[in-house]
């Protein structure tokens, strides 16, 4: 898997995404928490507020785009790798908390991240990562409809499928997902490499159908359906190393 960078170099998540992560993380306040890592930090917006929340020592942020360089605060430790294939350069052990939304899916090896996160995180220190849900039930329509399931992209040129659903056009961006997770198979995985989950929570995220009948059924059952991790849009994993 050597010098693989299949991953765009997109920064930043949606403030819904930010405020459930950082829900999660307001568990552990009660904690000593003197040394963080964030995998994909971007322009440190999220990492701003875990620094006022826990108050650490040490805060490091990985990203591979080299263009955060100029606006990430300076009291973040930035490193420019790619989570593919680099090593951390920090002793085993060493942090206290370990975040990644948003990133994994954006990986071609996150067994990498994965065993990296492992290695540089303290036993009974924590792992916090979010990440989109393949299975959510609107993915579960979609599939039985034999549609184009949300958040997974065939083409980074052109946005395959959101016509057909009603989404209405919009100018495609694309996020530069490789491999998503369900809830299950990311807890699996998870535990392969010592991280047992103790808080989870559901990401609920907001499509606008052209249809506003379609519209409608779909926010009440996204409210209704989405009580759960493994059927939600998406979802955060709050983990402890073992």
């Amino acid at each position: 898997m050597k010098n693989l960078k299949l991953y765009l170099p997109r920064t930043g998540s949606s403030q819904e995404i930010h405020e459930v992560n950082f829900n999660l993380l307001r568990k552990l306040m009660k904690i000593k928490i003197e040394k963080i890592i964030e995998f994909g930090v971007g322009y440190g917006n999220f990492a701003e507020k875990v620094i006022n929340l826990f108050k650490p020592s040490i805060y490091v942020g990985i990203d591979i785009n080299e263009e955060v360089k100029l606006k990430i605060p300076k009291i973040i430790d930035l490193l420019i790798l790619d989570l593919n294939n680099d090593k951390i350069p920090y002793p085993d052990e060493y942090f206290d908390l370990g975040i990644a939304c948003e990133v994994i899916e954006h990986l071609a090896n996150p067994d990498n991240l994965l065993s990296e996160a492992s290695r540089v995180i303290k036993k009974g220190g924590y792992f916090l990562i979010s990440t989109p849900n393949l299975a959510s039930w609107l993915n579960r329509v979609l599939l039985m409809l034999g549609l184009v399931p949300i958040h997974y992209e065939i083409s980074w040129k052109y946005r395959l499928g959101d016509s057909v659903i009603g989404l209405p056009p919009r100018k495609y961006i694309a996020s530069g997902h490789i491999k998503l997770y369900t809830y299950h198979a990311l807890i699996e995985h998870l535990r392969l490499y010592n991280f047992i989950p103790v808080k989870q929570s559901s990401i609920k995220y907001s499509l606008q159908f052209t249809n506003k009948y379609v519209n409608k059924l779909y926010h009440a059952m996204n409210y209704i359906l989405s009580f759960s991790p493994s059927l939600s849009n998406g979802f955060a994993i709050l983990s402890k190393k073992i």
